[in-house]
This record gives C-alpha cells, structure tokens and sequence, in this order.
C-alpha cells in the first residue's frame, strides 16, 4: 500500500475513532484488508489495550495489523 492509497483508505473510516497496532516484531508491507475497525477493551493509562473482555469497558478502534 502507498501512502497515497492510506490516505485514501483512512479518509473512509470512522474520523473519531482511536488507532491501535498489533506490536510485532517484523515487517511487511500494509494493504488496506489487513486494516480492521474493532471492539477492543479502552486504553490503560500506558496506553496498551486489551483484546475485549466482559469485565472491561469497550470502545472502537482503527487495528492496524501486527502478529
């Protein structure tokens, strides 16, 4: 994907929604399908979020993707 086409593609998506990455530890190159909005649980304080469980409060996010 080039910028151009993420640019593009994050234009269509939600404008108020946090972005969140899945941490990894190699690289590939971005295509806007390995791009998903979610439901995942609200940020710590340290701004690591957890994947959606009944006992925290939930929110949407932009997931770009990791591993």
């Amino acid at each position: 994907m080039k910028v151009k086409e993420l640019i593009e593609f994050l234009k269509k998506q939600p404008q108020e929604i946090e972005v969140a990455f899945q941490c990894f530890s190699e690289q590939c190159i971005l295509e806007a399908d390995h791009i998903d909005v979610v439901e995942l649980s609200k940020a710590r304080e340290d701004g690591w979020v957890h994947h959606k469980r009944d006992d925290k409060e939930t929110q949407e996010y932009l997931l770009l993707p990791g591993n």
